[in-house]
C-alpha cells in the first residue's frame, strides 16, 4: 500500500495491525484484525451507472481536515486486468493510536467508459470507539455520476448529497457471535450496505399497449392506458417490475418524445426526451446482470415508425431486427414473464378441425379461420391486437374476416404455423393420410417452392427421392420448377398443405398431399385469396372463416 501526504506511516514490525490504518480484506480480516477489537469494518457496495463495468475500487483513510492522507489502497475488479476482488468489498480499518479524533473513509469505483475512466465517490466521517469493531457501510451510488459533485463535508448516496459525518453512535458494533464477513455475491450479516440481499419484494406485471401508428407502451396498471388516445393491450405479463422503490433497484424512468413516442430510461435526463411522466417501476441495473433471478430487457428501434419496442425474448427481438428494428441496448434487468403454459389444443380458439385427438397428435393441428395480414411463408409473426387471440372459426370474439390478424394468429400461444419437415415426425410419418379432413377445406403449411406443385424444404428435410441433404440445390428461382430446391425466402411459388380440395401435390412434401394452384384457381368460390401465379405464399389472405386454415404444431417439439 502506499502511503503519503505531510505525515508518512511506517509500519512496525512488532505490531502490524495495530499499525496500518487500512487493514486488507475480509480475508485477511479473520486471521488480523479479530485480534484488534477496536476499529471499524467497513463493506462498500455500489450500483454503477448505466451498466459501465468497475475497473477497481480505490480506498483512502484521511485525517479529518484531509490534510493527511493515512492509507490508500487500490483493490482491482474480478473482470479487469489483474482482477482479484468481487462487490461488496469488505475491509478494516484501525486507529494508529489511541485517539478520540476523526477519521475520513473514502472509496471510488473507477468506472470504464470506453477509453476513459470515470469514477463515483462516497464518504464518511467517524470516529472509533475503543475495544468495540464498527460497522461503517458505504454505497457508491449511480445517481452520483448524473449530477454536480456533492459540496464538501457532504457525500453522494442513494438520497443524494448528505453530510458525510457518521457519529460512532449509530454505527452498528459488531459482536464475537458474529460471523465474519466476507468479499463476494455473498451477503454475510450485518452488512446491510450489501446490494446481493436479493429481497423478493412485490413484483408488478407489465401490460404492452399498441395504438394505431404501431408504436408501444408500457404499463404496471393493466387497466389503465399509459398514455393517450386509441389504444389496445397487446399482451400481458411480458415481464414484471418492483412497484415499490427498495436500495438496490433503479427506477426505470417514463419518457416521451414530442412525437408521442416512449423511451423508458434509468437517466432523470430521459436520454434527450422531452417529458419525464414517472416511473414504470424499479429494476437490477445492467452492471449487475442477472442478479436475483432476472433477465435481460431488450430496447429496439424503429427508424420508420419511430416505435421502441421491449422485449425479454430473444427470439422475438431477433425477429424485429430482422423486420427492420435496431438493437439499441439492454435498458436494465427485469424479472421475467410467468412460466407460459402451452394449450393442448394448440388452436387459438380452443377447437381443431382435424388431427382431432391432442392425445393421439398431441403435437400437430389443424386450425380454421381468417386472416387479412399477407402471407404464410416466410413465416409470419402474430399481430399483437388483442382481438386476434382467439382468432378462428369457433371464436365468438375475434373479428368474423380476420381484419388486423395475421395467419400464425390461428395457432395457440405456444404453437406455430408448421414448418418443412415437421408434420411427418408429428405424424407417425404419415403425414396428412393421418387424419380426415371436412369437406371443402385446406389447411395450410409454411411451405412454398419453384413453381410446378413442387415444394422446397427447410435445410436437412428433402424434397424428393432424387434429393440428398448434400445434393439439394440453392440456386433455385421462384419459377424453376425443380425437384432438389431447398427452402429460401424467395421461393414463393404455391401452397401446400392437407385437406379436401385443391389439386394433389405430384412429389414428396412432407407428407403434405395438397395445394391451390396458381392463384388459388382450384378452390374458387372459397374464403382463399392468393393474388397471383407466383408469389402465393407471400400474399395469400383468407377473407372467411369457413374453407379450412393453416397447420399448427407445438413449439420446441
Amino acid at each position: 500500500m502506499h502511503r503519503h501526504g505531510q505525515r508518512t506511516l511506517h509500519l512496525a514490525r512488532r505490531a502490524p495491525c495495530r499499525s496500518a490504518a487500512l487493514l486488507a480484506l475480509a480475508c485477511s480480516l479473520a486471521r488480523c484484525g479479530d485480534g484488534t477489537a477496536t476499529q471499524l469494518l467497513v463493506v462498500v457496495s455500489t450500483e454503477p451507472a448505466e451498466g459501465l463495468p468497475v475497473e477497481a475500487v480505490e480506498v483512502e483513510v484521511q485525517s479529518e481536515d484531509a490534510l493527511t492522507t493515512w492509507e490508500s489502497a487500490r483493490f482491482p475488479i474480478v473482470g479487469a486486468t489483474g482482477g482479484r476482488f468481487t462487490l461488496p468489498l469488505t475491509f478494516g480499518v484501525v486507529p494508529r493510536v489511541a485517539s478520540a479524533s476523526r477519521v475520513r473513509v473514502i472509496a471510488r469505483a473507477r468506472l470504464r467508459d470506453g477509453a476513459a475512466t470515470r469514477s463515483l465517490v462516497a464518504s464518511a466521517l467517524t470516529t472509533f470507539i475503543s475495544g468495540q469493531k464498527l460497522l461503517l457501510p458505504l454505497v457508491l451510488d449511480y445517481r452520483c455520476d448524473l449530477q454536480p459533485p456533492c459540496p464538501m463535508g457532504s457525500s453522494c448516496g442513494p438520497q443524494g448529497c448528505v453530510s458525510e459525518v457518521h457519529p460512532a453512535a449509530t454505527l452498528r458494533a459488531i459482536g464475537p457471535d458474529d460471523p465474519p464477513h466476507a468479499t463476494g455475491s455473498s451477503c454475510a450479516r450485518p452488512a446491510e450496505a450489501c446490494i446481493d440481499r436479493c429481497d423478493e419484494g412485490s413484483r408488478a406485471p407489465v401490460t404492452r399497449f399498441v395504438d394505431p401508428a404501431r408504436r408501444t407502451t408500457l404499463t404496471a396498471t393493466p387497466s389503465t392506458p399509459p398514455c393517450c388516445g386509441d389504444q389496445s393491450v397487446a399482451a400481458r405479463d411480458v415481464f414484471s417490475v418492483s412497484p415499490t422503490p427498495r436500495p438496490d433497484l433503479l427506477p426505470l424512468y417514463i419518457c416521451r418524445a414530442t412525437d408521442g413516442a416512449t423511451l423508458y430510461s434509468l437517466r432523470e435526463s430521459c436520454d434527450g426526451y422531452h417529458f419525464r411522466e414517472g416511473i414504470l417501476g424499479y429494476i437490477v441495473s445492467s452492471a449487475t446482470p442477472g442478479r436475483c433471478g432476472t433477465v435481460p430487457l431488450y430496447r429496439l428501434y424503429n427508424p420508420s415508425t419511430a416505435d421502441r419496442y421491449y422485449t425479454t425474448r430473444e427470439d422475438e427481438r431477433d425477429h424485429l431486427v430482422g423486420s427492420g428494428y435496431r438493437l439499441e441496448q439492454v435498458a436494465g434487468y427485469v424479472w421475467p414473464a410467468p412460466a407460459m403454459s402451452i394449450d393442448p389444443v394448440g388452436c387459438a380458439d380452443g377447437t381443431r378441425e382435424a388431427f382431432s385427438d391432442p392425445i393421439v397428435f398431441p403435437r400437430i393441428a389443424a386450425c380454421a379461420g381468417p386472416w387479412t395480414v399477407p402471407g404464410i411463408f416466410p413465416p409470419v409473426p402474430p399481430s399483437t391486437d388483442a382481438a386476434c387471440a382467439t382468432l378462428g372459426n369457433s371464436s365468438a370474439t375475434a373479428p368474423a374476416d380476420g381484419e388486423g390478424c395475421a395467419s400464425s394468429n390461428l395457432c395457440a400461444v405456444g404453437w406455430h404455423v408448421c414448418r418443412g419437415g415437421e408434420v411427418m415426425p408429428r405424424t407417425a410419418n404419415t403425414g396428412c393420410a393421418a387424419s380426415a379432413f371436412p369437406a371443402n377445406t385446406f389447411f395450410a403449411a409454411a411451405v412454398s417452392g419453384p413453381g410446378c406443385f413442387r415444394c422446397a424444404l427447410r435445410s436437412n428435410t428433402v424434397t424428393g427421392a432424387r434429393c440428398t441433404n448434400s445434393a439439394c440445390n440453392d440456386n433455385c428461382s421462384r419459377t424453376s420448377c425443380s425437384l432438389e430446391c431447398r427452402e429460401s425466402d424467395d421461393l414463393n411459388n404455391d401452397l401446400f398443405g392437407c385437406g379436401t380440395i385443391g389439386y394433389g401435390a405430384p412429389t414428396e412434401c412432407d407428407g403434405l398431399d395438397r395445394t391451390p394452384g396458381d392463384n388459388c384457381e382450384s378452390i374458387p368460390g372459397t374464403t382463399w385469396r392468393c393474388k397471383g401465379p407466383y408469389s402465393e405464399s407471400r400474399l395469400v389472405t383468407k377473407v372467411g372463416p369457413a374453407n379450412g386454415g393453416v397447420l399448427c404444431c407445438r413449439d420446441g417439439a
